[in-house]
């Protein structure tokens, strides 16, 4: 797992190494929205799921 910010946002990003990758963002402190991508390695899921939350993420509620 990685603790990052996403578009200023918190989040973090959790590889599979058998395949598939998440990110979740932030909410509140109890809440998250997570975004995932399966079914291809984790390395072209991370990239893929990186281009899905930039399109989430905007249509979220501002983090609490």
């Amino acid at each position: 797992m990685t603790e990052a910010t996403f578009n200023g946002r918190d989040a973090a990003q959790i590889p599979n190494t058998n395949g598939g990758c998440i990110i979740a963002l932030a909410l509140t402190d109890s809440s998250r929205v997570d975004v995932g991508v399966t079914g291809v390695d984790h390395e072209q899921a991370c990239e893929l799921v990186e281009q899905v939350a930039e399109i989430v993420e905007p249509k979220l509620p501002e983090q609490r």
